[in-house]
Order: structure tokens, then sequence, then C-alpha cells
């Protein structure tokens, strides 16, 4: 039986996903970037299977609420009007609506609501204090994968310089064990990379 539920979940997923790559590629490959990182991360510091796997489906879904949102204002090639921005950041409220519609397990919705809140309370949608691991952990592989990308208002940043802009608080206060954890991951690749 749970077997049978859980290969349903992930048919909703992936429903999900391609609904999302339907609407805008580039988010969907963004989603698919966080979630590995995530999974990366989490199973570096020794997350148990269950949680690394929950984390992994957060960082897949946690832009899905942007399927709401038009096109032109996720690929607009500059600055956005403060009524445009508002209108994308409804995003994480519209996904976690969704997700719950599709009854997505509550610990995926809280890290999707939370992946834009900060440790500050300066983040959105309810400038909460009180996130759950998978949504810190979220939340900086969400701003260091979107500032390693190319963007249609900026070029990409290398990532040593986000890791540094991020323990800086440049990007908003993310946490700090995390930062730290994917600073060891792109210091490892780098040392992989030399070898290769």
């Amino acid at each position: 039986m749970s077997i049978g539920v859980d290969k349903l979940r992930i048919s909703a997923d992936y429903f999900l996903l391609e609904k999302l790559r339907a609407h805008h590629s580039e988010t969907y490959y963004h989603s698919l970037r966080v979630s590995n990182l995530c999974l990366q991360i989490s199973r570096f510091l020794g997350w148990q299977y269950r949680d690394s796997f929950l984390v992994w489906r957060s960082g897949q879904l946690h832009d899905i609420g942007k399927i709401y949102v038009p096109h032109q204002l996720l690929s607009f090639p500059g600055p956005l009007e403060p009524e445009q921005y508002e209108r994308v950041k409804n995003h994480v409220t519209l996904g976690a609506e969704l997700l719950k519609r599709y009854r997505v397990n509550v610990e995926i919705v809280q890290a999707v609501i939370g992946h834009h809140e900060r440790e500050d309370g300066s983040g959105y949608p309810d400038g909460r204090l009180d996130q759950t691991e998978s949504s810190k952990l979220l939340a900086v592989c969400d701003v260091f994968d979107a500032m390693t990308e190319v963007r249609a208002y900026r070029k990409a940043v290398k990532p040593m310089d986000v890791i540094e802009m991020m323990e800086n608080g440049q990007l908003g206060y993310l946490n700090k064990k995390y930062i730290s954890a994917l600073m060891n991951l792109v210091i490892d690749r780098k040392n992989i990379a030399k070898i290769d």
C-alpha cells in the first residue's frame, strides 16, 4: 500500500514538473539543479535518507507556483517594477496551495513556503524566523543556483563569489551552516576538476 501511494505522489510531482517545463523551461531546469544540490548537501551533512529524499523533492517543486506567473515576467530582461515583483513573489503562496491540493507531503509544502524566508525575518511571504531545516537548505541552494546561472538581465556570477556574497549577507541572511557545506562541496568539485 505504501509503495503504491509513494508512486502516485512521485507521479504527481512529475506531472507538475512537466507543467512547469512547458510553461518556463529555465525555471524547470533551475528546479532540477536546486534539487540535486539539496540532495548532495544533505547527504554530505549526513541527513537521514527520508529527510534527504524530502528535501530533494522540495527542490524540484519549490518554484512550482511560477506556472501561475506570466512567462514574460519570468523572462523579463531587466529589473521588475514593484507591482511586477509582487506578482512574482506570489509564486510561493500559489505553489504551496497547489501542492496542498495534490496532497503533497506537508514537510515539502513547508519547505516550499519557506524557501524565500531569511534568518533575520526579512524574507517572504511571511517574514518568519522559524523555518524548517529543509527550508533553510533550500533557500541557500536556490540563491546559489540563481546567481551562478545567466539571467536575461545579468551575467552568471562565479560560484566562490556567490558564496562570499552569501557569507557577507549581501543576498539576504541565509543559514551559515548550509553556506559552509555548500562551500565545501564547491571546493571539492574544483579539486576533482583539477584531477581530471
